[in-house]
């Protein structure tokens, strides 16, 4: 398996504006799933991974340099929200992207 250079540049046109990629992109508001964060280049041996929805944080595992893994929090909202990432034990969140939240079966039966 092999990259283009067109790939490449790419990723790295994506790290340079901040921009993040985030598998799956939606969820329920129970949290626990875990997410795959792409865009920042990570360095396992520098860098630390911390996500950021909302205003909970938690802290991510790097898998590689192109992907990390973050654990979605539970939420006591609904719709979409901004999911920010850092690569330096959350001393600064360069690259945002979104991550729907949505009600889950489970909830609705847990209030009737």
């Amino acid at each position: 398996m092999y990259r283009s250079n067109d790939e490449i540049n790419n990723l790295l046109f994506l790290s340079i504006l901040g921009s993040l990629t985030i598998y799956p992109t939606t969820g329920t508001m129970l949290g626990g799933n875990n997410i795959a964060v792409a865009g920042p280049c990570f360095n396992s041996s520098v860098d630390e991974l911390v996500c950021k929805f909302g205003s909970i944080w938690t802290r991510g595992v790097i898998i590689n340099k192109f992907k990390g893994v973050c654990t979605v929090p539970s939420m006591l909202v609904t719709g979409t929200i901004q999911v920010h990432v850092s690569t330096d034990s959350g001393k600064s969140f360069k690259f945002t992207g979104t991550y729907c939240l949505c009600k889950s079966n489970l909830m609705l039966d847990l209030f009737r």
